[in-house]
């Protein structure tokens, strides 16, 4: 589970909402909150047998309960899909960029799927509410520009001007691949470049010498 923040079970206790709750109640909301079952974003399927057993309790006790935490707190339960939503989740735990994402990636589908979507929750930093837009609103790549696209059509490395060998460089390279590798492959093409554009380099004849050749015979 990730680390709560914000003063932990003392504070939660004390949180509007929480405070008509008997412990019983409180012990049902801080399961929910950090429990072996909860997921981020704070959207997860509720296994009830499964959270009997955890906190040794009767079924009729925990439907009870439940019931009282989403009423007093202001969460959402969707009783036909046993469907969480912990819509405070973030003011108490804390994520990273990676946690968030791969909590978005197993999202399962909810009648809140527009609510998620509109705005991110306002708890979050400002890197992960762009993260969290990105997700929900992929921004698509953008065109090629005129130089990406000459370099799509290059295959005789003889044709490479300058300004082409770094493009080229990543045409044949992952995008994330460290700098310094670009930097040696782009040294390669240059002397690629050079090799083919020296006479010692075999090449397929021009028409210019093809007639030529002709005209010897």
């Amino acid at each position: 589970m990730n680390g709560v923040q914000n003063g932990g079970l003392g504070e939660f206790c004390k949180a509007r909402g929480m405070r008509p709750l008997d412990w019983a109640g409180k012990a049902v909301a801080w399961y929910c909150l950090t429990g072996p079952q909860t997921k981020v974003p704070g959207v997860f399927r509720v296994d009830a047998g499964q959270a009997c057993e955890d906190l040794d309790a009767k079924r009729e006790d925990w439907d009870f309960y439940l019931e009282l935490v989403v009423e007093e707190l202001g969460w959402r339960w969707d009783a036909e899909r046993k469907l969480l939503w912990i819509t405070d989740y973030f003011n108490w735990v804390k994520v990273s960029k990676r946690e968030l994402l791969e909590g978005l990636k197993s999202l399962p589908e909810t009648p809140w799927a527009e609510e998620l979507k509109a705005e991110p929750p306002v708890e979050l930093s400002p890197a992960l509410q762009a993260a969290w837009r990105q997700w929900f609103f992929p921004v698509p790549p953008a065109a090629p520009s005129a130089q990406e696209t000459a370099v799509l059509s290059i295959t005789d490395f003889s044709q490479l001007t300058p300004e082409l060998i770094p493009l080229v460089a990543r045409r044949y390279l992952r995008r994330n691949t460290p700098d310094f590798i670009v930097q040696e492959f782009v040294a390669y093409l240059r002397v690629r470049a050079e090799f083919q554009q020296s006479p010692f380099f075999p090449h397929a004849p021009t028409s210019e010498e093809e007639n030529a050749q002709g005209e010897v015979g």
